[in-house]
């Protein structure tokens, strides 16, 4: 069951919910979702290594180069992919991404239960991709459950003012 959900500060000057139709970059809590899928179509593990070492990407069709960076300056050489995401360490998510391939990346994410379209790009690694609140929130409760897919119920019963059940979940 929904325990509690807050699309906004006030429905009545905006009934806007944030939760279902806002889409904003998700950041580093997209990452799991790139290194679950080389957990599942590259079988690698927490201590498969993950080199935090510098890199640097062309894209031809934009004409720019990308060099991203960790979110403190330096590299750490080999990391376990299980440190890579305790950590939130940039370069090995991208490197991940690179391994597993964008495209994969994000039929991986529509599989999970993201239903905005992704940008195939390398960025996405980084959560530069929009995903609203609610899709993000089921792709975990997929990952809580194995893989299981929840079923989201948001009203457990409707009751007339006599106390008569109109509907139960």
């Amino acid at each position: 069951y929904i325990q509690a959900m807050i699309g906004g500060y006030d429905f009545e000057r905006s009934e806007f919910n944030r939760a279902f139709q806002a889409c904003r970059q998700p950041g580093s809590s997209f990452k799991p979702i790139v290194y679950s899928s080389a957990i599942e179509k590259l079988e690698w593990s927490p201590s498969t290594i993950i080199v935090d070492s510098p890199i640097v990407l062309d894209d031809a069709v934009n004409e720019n180069r990308w060099k991203p960076g960790n979110y403190e300056d330096g590299f750490l050489g080999d990391v376990t992919l299980r440190d890579a995401i305790v950590n939130s360490y940039n370069l090995p998510a991208v490197k991940t991404l690179g391994a597993v391939g964008a495209s994969e990346v994000v039929k991986y994410a529509h599989q999970l239960g993201i239903k905005t379209e992704l940008a195939e790009d390398m960025s996405i690694a980084l959560g530069s991709s929009c995903v609203t609140l609610w899709e993000l929130t089921h792709v975990y409760g997929v990952m809580n459950q194995l893989g299981r897919k929840p079923k989201s119920i948001f009203v457990r019963k409707i009751v007339d003012r006599d106390g008569v059940a109109l509907e139960a979940n």
